[in-house]
């Protein structure tokens, strides 16, 4: 389309908009139209930006987001012609840099507009691929060349003209149909032979031909037939039988029955003998005596458990032994509680978790090492060391934050882990089977062979059960995914990826290459495990820097940590000149000193065998 009539015309109105108030001539333009076309391609030039402060003519339709301004106004007062209701501004459909929208510059070179356009009829929409100003395009104008790609699909070309039908010649292999066409045939040619016979004519040998032709094309076609077109089989016999064997399997799953929850005789066999008995007082050796006895009634018991999400009430108490560890023993500090839970229980907890275990290990973090199989603290001893000593050989800082939590297995909000299991994938029965051991859980203490009265316990994870340490891996790996999840702050591990931190349950070493990361992992850490009822022990917290001269200390709720030149972790110490003699020497020390303590033993005096029966 174009707006103007010559050169004289563009300078004319560049003049009255550009020189006299914008507002006051702004509907001055008017739009003329080219003459009507197959595809309604109408390339142009229309003194109008697509724009603020400017109007434009066309339909609320034809304009696109890909407009170089940021907004325009719209009128349909303008002359426009009725062809154009469905016109689309194909310069305003794909997305270019402002450079490849702008088609004229003004003379004096600081002025840009969008003033040429391709209009296309909305029904060819979909053809237009692309619309684009060419820079470098040499047309001795002050425009930019407008170009536009458009693609069209050519309808198929339908064939003029019968198509030939072959005749199914297969059936005259069949005895039947072959006797039917020959009599058919023989029929056809005696009555020909016998009204030939009646005319005196000889017919010629066009007639002949024509007439035998004939004969035998609608003799095959009432006898025969045509022959129908059949795709080729493009699956095999063989894979027909897969099919089938497919579908026999797919119908044996879904009509299985649930799968009995059974105890195995290796669930009870792996039993530990000698452990105490909790308060139904049934040991693991009453169990082993007699296995198949217990796997049976183990078996109803634990299919009615599965079926009605109840368990027994003895499943729900402890009791709490005290074992002294050390110095005044009226200070219960220094007293250690064993948890005893009932055996069967235990065995219940097992066959659980052999049905989750192997799920669940797929489901943490990989820096986790704690209570997961073909793992241990010896991994994590040997990467910490080997990562102190790369380290010190290329000259890197690192920072290395030892956490460790106050009562972590005692201190957990049940309602927020059960959140968290549901979250790695846990089924739902799994769930609730295992939240029935902590409803209404009490404990009792044994002092002097006697029980104290009964009192409930409403936060943390049970000392002794087989699941607690999953339950526990659960809250930690999910407390260190939240901290680690926002941005990296550890150190470079390979090319592409950083370590972040080396745990074993809940002794946790947090790896930085400077304080800040540091700090903030730190935080991050402590404001996580709180929503988990975790809380950092600033007395045991310690850091150790390495390559690294500390200048402020790390803090926790404004508490600052302790900095120091070894560490104990994971029983091993760890050193920032990564020397492992003062780790060896406190090993002997300990292996000297329990031998020490069997000197009894060693000094004690066997009695003789008085009996003479009995070869000495």
């Amino acid at each position: 389309m174009n707006a103007h009539n010559g050169i004289g015309h563009l300078r004319r109105l560049w003049r009255r908009f550009h020189v006299e108030p914008m507002q006051k001539y702004k509907s001055a333009l008017t739009v003329s139209v080219m003459p009507k076309r197959k595809i309604r391609q109408r390339p142009g030039k229309a003194l109008e930006w697509i724009g603020r402060q400017w109007t434009v003519t066309l339909l609320n339709s034809a304009i696109y987001a890909e407009a170089l301004k940021d907004q325009f106004t719209l009128s349909q007062d303008g002359s426009i012609s009725t062809q154009y209701t469905e016109a689309k501004v194909g310069g305003t459909i794909f997305p270019h840099k402002n450079i490849h929208k702008l088609a004229w510059r003004s003379p004096d070179g600081l002025t840009t507009n969008q003033i040429d356009h391709i209009l296309i009829n909305g029904k060819w929409r979909r053809s237009l691929q692309d619309v684009r100003a060419c820079r470098g395009a040499d047309v001795n104008s002050d425009h930019y060349l407008v170009t536009a790609n458009i693609k069209l699909k050519l309808q198929k070309a339908k064939q003029q003209g019968q198509r030939r039908r072959q005749l199914d010649i297969g059936k005259l292999k069949c005895q039947n149909i072959s006797k039917q066409f020959v009599l058919e045939l023989r029929n056809c040619f005696g009555a020909l032979d016998t009204l030939a016979d009646s005319t005196d004519e000889d017919p010629d040998i066009h007639t002949k031909w024509e007439t035998i032709k004939n004969t035998y094309g609608e003799t095959a076609t009432k006898v025969l037939g045509y022959r129908e077109k059949t795709n080729k089989e493009w699956l095999t016999p063989g894979t027909w039988q897969k099919i089938e064997q497919r579908k026999q399997l797919k119908a044996k799953m879904l009509n299985k029955s649930r799968k009995p929850i059974r105890p195995k005789i290796s669930r009870v066999k792996t039993t530990k003998n000698g452990k105490a008995a909790g308060i139904d007082s049934i040991h693991a050796e009453m169990l082993k005596a007699d296995l198949d006895t217990s796997v049976k009634v183990l078996t109803d018991l634990f299919r009615n458990i599965w079926d009605r999400n109840v368990i027994p009430e003895d499943w729900a108490k402890s009791l709490i032994a005290k074992i002294p560890k050390k110095g005044n023993l009226q200070n219960c500090k220094n007293c250690q509680g064993i948890t005893l839970l009932s055996i069967p229980s235990k065995v219940f907890c097992r066959v659980l978790l052999g049905r989750i275990d192997m799920a669940i290990d797929t489901k943490l973090r990989q820096e986790q090492a704690g209570f997961r199989r073909g793992r241990g603290c010896t991994d994590q001893i040997f990467a910490l060391r080997n990562i102190i000593e790369q380290c010190l050989e290329w000259n890197n800082p690192v920072l290395i934050n030892f956490i460790d939590f106050q009562k972590a297995f005692d201190s957990l909000h049940r309602d927020t882990l059960w959140k968290i299991v549901q979250s790695y994938g846990v089924p739902p029965k799994m769930t609730t089977l295992m939240k029935m051991f902590y409803n209404q859980f009490e404990c009792s203490v044994i002092i002097n062979g006697n029980l104290t009265d009964w009192f409930s316990v409403e936060s943390g994870v049970r000392q002794g059960c087989i699941i607690s340490p999953i339950l526990f891996l659960f809250a930690i790996d999910w407390t260190m995914q939240k901290t680690t999840s926002d941005k990296p702050r550890g150190i470079q591990w390979t090319l592409f990826t950083q370590l972040e931190d080396l745990d074993s349950a809940d002794d946790l070493a947090i790896l930085s290459t400077n304080h800040t990361h540091l700090q903030e992992k730190t935080d991050r850490t402590n404001r996580c495990a709180r929503q988990l009822g975790l809380n950092i022990n600033i007395f045991k917290t310690q850091v150790m820097c390495i390559n690294s001269t500390p200048h402020a200390p790390i803090t926790v709720d404004s508490n600052p940590l302790e900095y120091v030149e070894d560490f104990t972790y994971l029983r091993s110490l760890l050193s920032k000149d990564n020397a492992c003699s003062k780790d060896i020497s406190i090993r002997l020390g300990k292996a000297r000193s329990a031998f020490a303590r069997l000197q009894t033993i060693w000094k004690a005096v066997q009695p003789k065998n008085q009996d003479p029966t009995v070869q000495q």
